[in-house]
């Protein structure tokens, strides 16, 4: 990615190239950015990159480069029907409902749930895990604002950076167009507009979540019956801490995919609406932000 803080892409990219002799001294890097303005591609690749991609991500043509840089003997494909279960997609009627619910109401939010899912090959459970991780950095407001107040506007932008993609790709576009904006005011060092404008931002972040939690009470998920503790006639799976530990030692013993396959096992039974949400929770920072000390965490959490 090309705009991260403390060191770029760019940066982080030659200091790779600086490294010795390991296996991946050769590895193609392909750089990901919204950095889309004529001539971008050609500066990329001088730098040294084997290929460039735009933000939001389409998930076709990320696949796609991918498949271009891994030996062809390496690549299985699948058939068309694939034989996947397609429980998971997203057909939209006429009246711009999806499986027959209507989503006009978050357009107030300015949420386009239609333009999201676009992003995310049109599946419900990948756009959801999306959205639930953009609730989950609400956070980044505390650490904008003492950037603000600091002056800092060089990481105040790469936060507000990775705010208008995050929120593009998602579908909601307006407040996608308000970070664009603080983008480039913070990058030509206007603090002062940035700031006299800042609790406007704010104010349009705190919006745009509140469509998003309304999104997910829609939406749902079917293990979360909030009912008698059954799913279709099937007993509730009752876990214990002792069972999250053998998860959590997986992990310490480095078997990430044990502790994947064994949490999904578990997700698909009936489950106590307080554990589906955690054992959810340990899979999204296993799976999406790669991050094994806050799954181990949430698994010893008592």
């Amino acid at each position: 990615d090309h705009m991260m803080p403390d060191m770029d892409g760019i940066e982080t990219f030659h200091e790779m190239q600086k490294l010795g002799d390991h296996p991946n001294q050769d590895t193609p890097v392909i750089v990901l950015t919204a950095n889309a303005v004529s001539g971008a591609r050609e500066a990329y690749l001088e730098e040294g990159f084997a290929d460039f991609l735009t933000k939001p991500i389409d998930g076709d043509l990320l696949e796609q480069t991918v498949a271009e840089y891994l030996p062809e003997e390496l690549i299985q494909r699948k058939d068309a029907k694939g034989g996947e279960d397609s429980a998971g997609e997203v057909a939209f009627d006429e009246k711009g409902s999806f499986n027959g619910k209507d989503t006009a109401a978050l357009l107030q939010y300015g949420i386009s749930v239609e333009n999201g899912l676009s992003h995310s090959l049109n599946d419900r459970e990948t756009y959801l895990g999306l959205a639930a991780l953009f609730l989950k950095e609400r956070e980044k407001q505390e650490t904008m604002g003492r950037f603000l107040e600091s002056g800092d506007m060089k990481n105040y932008a790469i936060l507000v950076h990775g705010l208008k993609g995050n929120a593009r790709t998602l579908g909601a576009d307006r407040l996608a167009d308000a970070a664009y904006e603080h983008e480039m005011k913070s990058k030509a060092g206007d603090g002062a507009w940035v700031k006299v404008h800042w609790e406007e931002l704010r104010t349009l972040w705190e919006n745009t979540l509140e469509g998003f939690r309304k999104l997910q009470e829609c939406w749902g998920e079917k293990e979360d019956t909030g009912g008698d503790g059954t799913e279709e006639g099937r007993e509730l799976l009752e876990l214990t801490q002792g069972d999250l530990e053998q998860v959590a030692l997986f992990l310490d013993d480095f078997e990430r995919e044990k502790a994947v396959e064994q949490l999904k096992a578990w997700l698909d039974s009936p489950l106590e609406q307080g554990m589906h949400r955690r054992l959810k929770d340990v899979l999204i920072a296993l799976e999406d932000e790669f991050d094994e000390d806050k799954a181990i965490g949430l698994l010893r959490e008592n």
